[in-house]
């Protein structure tokens, strides 16, 4: 899939297209540490929606610690540069 800019560039999308998000799919975060390990932290869908902007929207909480949370748009957590889905 190619993204076209306004000014006319192409770029291959590394979006996953083919898959939706769901409540309760688990995620982990595809950056490496300083020590190159990768992060341990299970996000977990808990809400998906789109907001009157157009873009889909999703809340993710901590696993193993449901007090933490963050919002993202749905492309940055179909983006495997950003995260990496993992099974349950």
């Amino acid at each position: 899939m190619w993204l076209c800019h306004a000014d006319g560039r192409k770029q291959v999308s590394r979006v996953r297209t083919q898959q939706s998000i769901e409540v309760g799919q688990r995620y982990r975060d595809a950056r490496i540490t300083a020590f190159g390990a990768r992060l341990r932290t299970i996000w977990v869908v808990d809400r998906v929606w789109q907001r009157s902007d157009g873009i889909e929207y999703v809340r993710l909480v901590q696993e193993d610690d449901r007090g933490r949370s963050k919002t993202i748009a749905a492309s940055a957590l179909s983006d495997r540069r950003n995260f990496i889905r993992v099974s349950a």
